[in-house]
């Protein structure tokens, strides 16, 4: 029986403590039983409630409730005799190379002397052990010859219980508590121990469900798999692991040939450090491959499991690296591997997809500085790539929770749009073809923020197509600085014109916009029907659906901000200037025809400058005139980016609609009429309930220049003098 409040009571009366702390009550018997042939059975039994142990010198801390039985067999074997001291009885106590000790046995029982035995054999030997809410057990796989300290002993463990106990029991060795570990688990393995070394044949351990915050990471995941075998070499401190391997599936990673070494040096201490003379310093030497696979879902979900920001992706990765680390830092070369890639920075955003993403580097981290220097870094997608180097450093006082790192990257960029451009259409559809390829410098420093850090880039092309426009070779160079991508003017030909732009790009604050500097112009462009059902359809409706086209125009524009993630929000103003234009039967043209009753052939006015405007979705205009053969119409209003229409055509009444009425084609000469039309772009319709309010108009006007001609003959008749 053992009562440790009342022990450290009676200690303190003797000796200082200091920050020892003893607790708790314990019990523990001993059967020891002898069997013919020199065999024998031990059951050993020890039980502790809630015993409170800390010893901070040895960083030894405990509080549990401690359940033990071991229960082991053998055969005893004589021991080499010895001299005894005069005095000594069968019943007293002796210590020897053989463990020989003798016990005073029960009242009434005959006294064993065990003193000139030894246990020669180890048949079975079991440890059942019960701390706190952990269950386990240690069996001895196979008998053990003349055991001692130096033996070699085949065991089997097993325990089961909570993850978050170990943070606690762990933490005067090594302190795994912000990890914050959790879920039930349970461990088997096979090993040998020995004084010298310990033998990991196999362990394997499950946990279900597990959840560990740890390396930027906050995993949780319904089951985990460790499954390891390795060696430890006690007296050199050397750690080899054949074979290591976590799984959480899809996710795998694989520990192989990893070797933990430790050289001692002698190192001269200096006399103001702590104890003079000279220490022995441990110099630790790690090396080692990783290599793992998995799916990007679910390292995203342990990148942010709580993440309100809308992004996604998803894909598979398989990646490896070699890496030797010292108490310095590590050097290691790494290389990665996506496949199937897609990106959605919102939802409801085009995903950026890629096939294939090959990511190598080389580079060493400093452990004292927090460092991390990329010597050489490629990176090479579908058409895209990027070579050179970077540095991360991380922030002066890392305990500020608003301190950040900074990156610093220079290198190359690379791009061939022949394999970019199907990356180009599943964003903007199939009317985008780019051509060539080429490389440009990349650069970047300052955090990972847009409003922080500053850059540079650049990408050129031999000639490009966007939805009919037609572009010869140029380049973008853009600097990046406080959330602004300045674009640097670029000077271009354009569908047999000339185009000269400048602007940026506000990336943040979000949402993203472009601006386009005002006087951007693409001036004398040849038009296209591809350039009118992608673009002036809307500024020009009379161009919608046209089959053909020719002429050449000019854009000049004096405000541009369009929403990147949202362009139909976006403003534009501007002025269209058609030089000249000739085109066939359009659907608008065909339905004022039906007011001219002739065939339906129109072209635009020369030189004509048409403002327009974009806003809210609408395009409008004013000022566009179509000119026939025999009247010129001219209209304004909106077009919507949904094609619908609301628009106004405005006319002179023509002589042919009064010719029968002289007296009404003098009353309405140089008088216009202002019809609405409606509908779509492809379906205009003019406003029926209009044009009958003026043809009933025209019906009354007539009606009464009739009577009033006829009043007027008989008037006449009637004041006329007869004739004689």
């Amino acid at each position: 029986q053992m009562d440790l409040d009342r022990l450290t009571q009676r200690l303190k009366q003797w000796v200082d403590l200091g920050e020892v702390q003893l607790a708790g009550k314990g019990a523990a018997s001993l059967t020891w039983t002898m069997k013919p042939e020199d065999r024998f059975e031990a059951d050993l039994m020890v039980q502790g409630d809630r015993l409170r142990v800390v010893i901070p010198q040895w960083s030894v801390q405990m509080n549990e409730d401690i359940r033990a039985r071991a229960i082991a067999a053998g055969k005893m074997s004589v021991a080499a005799p010895t001299s005894q001291p005069a005095g000594q009885t069968d019943a007293s106590a002796t210590a020897g190379d053989g463990g020989g000790v003798s016990l005073s046995t029960a009242p009434g029982l005959a006294s064993t002397n065990l003193s000139r035995y030894a246990i020669g054999r180890l048949d079975s030997a079991t440890l059942a052990l019960q701390l706190g809410q952990d269950r386990g057990e240690i069996r001895l796989r196979q008998p053990v010859q003349a055991p001692s300290l130096k033996t070699r002993w085949p065991v089997e463990v097993h325990l089961e219980g909570q993850l978050a106990d170990w943070a606690r029991r762990l933490k005067p060795w090594l302190d795994i508590s912000s990890w914050q570990p959790n879920g039930q688990y349970a461990l088997a393995a096979s090993m040998d121990l020995s004084s010298e070394n310990v033998q990991i044949h196999e362990a394997r351990m499950a946990a279900a469900p597990f959840q560990i915050t740890a390396l930027g990471l906050q995993v949780a995941e319904p089951r985990m798999d460790l499954v390891l075998s390795g060696r430890w070499d006690i007296a050199d401190g050397r750690i080899e692991l054949a074979k290591a391997q976590l799984q959480a599936n899809p996710f795998v990673l694989d520990a192989q040939n990893v070797r933990l070494e430790r050289s001692a040096s002698a190192v001269p201490i200096s006399d103001s450090a702590k104890g003079a003379g000279s220490a022995s310093n441990a110099s630790v030497k790690l090396t080692g491959r990783l290599q793992a696979q998995g799916a990007l879902e679910q390292f995203q979900r342990w990148l942010s499991p709580t993440s309100s920001s809308g992004w996604s992706m998803s894909g598979t990765f398989t990646a490896q690296a070699d890496f030797q680390a010292d108490g310095a830092g590590t050097d290691g070369v790494g290389n990665l591997t996506i496949r199937n890639l897609s990106y959605t920075a919102s939802p409801g955003a085009a995903a950026w997809r890629q096939a294939e993403v090959r990511l190598t580097a080389q580079g060493r981290y400093d452990h004292q500085t927090g460092l991390l220097q990329l010597a050489s870094t490629s990176l090479q997608g579908d058409g895209i790539g990027y070579t050179g180097k970077a540095q991360i450093t991380p922030p002066p006082q890392p305990a500020d929770p608003n301190a950040v790192s900074t990156y610093q990257a220079v290198g190359q960029l690379q791009y061939d749009w022949q394999k970019l451009t199907p990356l180009l259409r599943s964003y903007w559809g199939n009317g985008i073809l780019l051509q060539g390829r080429g490389t440009e410098q990349f650069r970047w420093q300052g955090p990972l923020d847009l409003a922080l850090a500053e850059g540079a880039f650049g990408v050129g092309w031999q000639a490009l197509e966007v939805y009919g426009f037609r572009g010869g070779p140029a380049a973008i160079r853009g600097q990046l600085s406080r959330g602004w991508l300045q674009i640097a003017p670029v000077e271009m030909t354009l569908s047999e014109g000339k185009l000269q732009a400048a602007g940026a790009v506000r990336l943040s604050p979000s949402p993203a916009e472009l601006v386009v500097q005002k006087g951007s112009a693409a001036q004398q462009i040849r038009i296209s029907p591809a350039m009118c059902a992608s673009v002036f359809q809307y500024i020009a409706p009379v161009l919608a659906d046209v089959t053909t086209v020719e002429g050449r125009v000019s854009i000049l524009l004096d405000v541009c901000q369009v929403p990147l993630s949202n362009p139909s929000a976006g403003q534009i103003q501007g002025r269209l200037v058609i030089h000249t234009i000739q085109i066939g039967p359009t659907p608008l043209v065909r339905e004022l025809a039906v007011l001219l009753t002739k065939e339906p052939t129109a072209r635009l006015r020369n030189e004509a400058v048409i403002p327009f405007a974009m806003a809210n979705g609408r395009v409008y205009h004013e000022g566009l005139e179509l000119v026939f053969p025999e009247i010129t119409i001219r209209t304004r209003g909106y077009v919507g980016l949904d094609q619908s229409l609301a628009l106004e055509a405005e006319m002179p009444i023509l002589p042919k609609w009064t010719a029968m009425n002289p007296r009404l084609a003098t009353a309405m000469k140089g008088q216009t009429i202002r019809l609405p039309i409606q509908g779509t772009l492809r379906r205009p319709q003019l406003d029926q309930q209009t044009l009958r309010r003026y043809t009933a108009q025209f019906l009354q006007k007539s009606a009464e220049n009739l009577l009033q001609d006829e009043l007027q003959r008989q008037m006449d008749r009637l004041l006329k003098p007869p004739s004689r």
